[in-house]
């Protein structure tokens, strides 16, 4: 388990130096700069200028020493300062974060809370009446758009209830009443298509798991069935629900945009959004590389997760 662990910390780390490399790439190759957009199509453009104005920015220099520059500064706890606020990109993320945890966390939490209960009744009940709705409401939320979800929700809740969330965002310590209003639209919208494929994919791993022999054995002691069912078929059934779950946790943080958007929420979806249209380089930098750190970091929790739940597991 240590060696594995090692391993997967190598593993990681290198990832980690990739997904630096294509997030700042990735921003060069994109058309125009920020430049362009600070000079519009008024100004008068002469080579001094722009000459003078790409050494302010640093554009002047070759990418890979850009690179080593940004690389430098990440090692040492700086993500730069934005080029339209002159703000630290840190300052704007500690300001943006909470939103899109509190936001995500609440949406995951949804997820398990129906989609595992759910799907572990749909397996014992095949092909009845619960397991059939549950497999038509699996495969309708799934073809549903989270922003066209939270679009919906704001005409039905405002028409039919007279009901509007409050506008400015409080976090659940400070006012849990008001932040849960503000945030249990958001994160349905955002946990529905995530709750019909974690439903899906417990349905699936406890048909799998249900006719094996340690579930006959189990029964032959005079287990409970409650007991059978969530301390046994359940418990090895985690490892796929647990795999998917990570890889849920990544995804929310990119469908966050579309639904911080929507709702007006002042999240990191909402942050990069408005980084990536001012071409403000150093902040949409910092929210992409802390959002793929998210997902390297998760799927990494969840590989180590594995042996913790099942100790069969082994690792040379």
């Amino acid at each position: 388990m240590f060696k594995y662990i090692v391993r997967r910390t190598m593993a990681t780390t290198f990832t980690l130096i990739g997904i630096t490399i294509v997030v700042f790439l990735l921003i060069r190759v994109a058309p125009g700069d920020i430049i362009d957009t600070m000079l519009g199509i008024y100004t008068k453009r002469t080579p001094e200028l722009i000459a003078e104005m790409e050494a302010f920015f640093g554009l002047d220099k070759p990418l890979y020493i850009q690179y080593f520059y940004w690389l430098g500064d990440i090692l040492q706890g700086d993500l730069g300062t934005s080029w339209r606020t002159s703000k630290p990109v840190l300052e704007l993320l500690k300001e943006s974060l909470p939103v899109t945890l509190e936001l995500t966390s609440l949406a995951m939490f949804i997820t398990v809370l129906i989609g595992v209960p759910v799907g572990v009744i749909s397996a014992l009940k095949r092909d009845k009446l619960f397991d059939n709705v549950a497999r038509i409401f699996s495969f309708a939320a799934l073809g549903l758009p989270n922003f066209w979800q939270a679009a919906m929700m704001i005409l039905v809740t405002s028409l039919l209830f007279n009901w509007f969330p409050p506008l400015s965002f409080v976090t659940i310590f400070e006012n849990p009443k008001e932040s849960l209003e503000l945030m249990i639209l958001p994160a349905i919208a955002l946990g529905t298509v995530n709750i019909a494929n974690v439903v899906r994919l417990t349905r699936s791993a406890m048909l799998e798991e249900m006719p094996k022999d340690y579930i006959r054995t189990a029964r032959s002691k005079g287990l409970k069935e409650r007991a059978v069912i969530w301390g046994h078929a359940l418990r090895n059934a985690l490892i796929s629900i647990i795999t998917i779950i990570g890889l849920m946790v990544g995804y929310m943080l990119g469908g966050a945009v579309t639904v911080e958007a929507v709702f007006t929420l002042p999240g990191i979806g909402r942050l990069i959004l408005w980084s990536i249209y001012q071409r403000d380089y150093p902040v949409t930098q910092g929210v992409l590389l802390l959002t793929c750190t998210f997902f390297v970091l998760i799927n990494f929790i969840v590989d180590i997760l594995y042996g913790i739940i099942n100790p069969q597991i082994r690792y040379d």
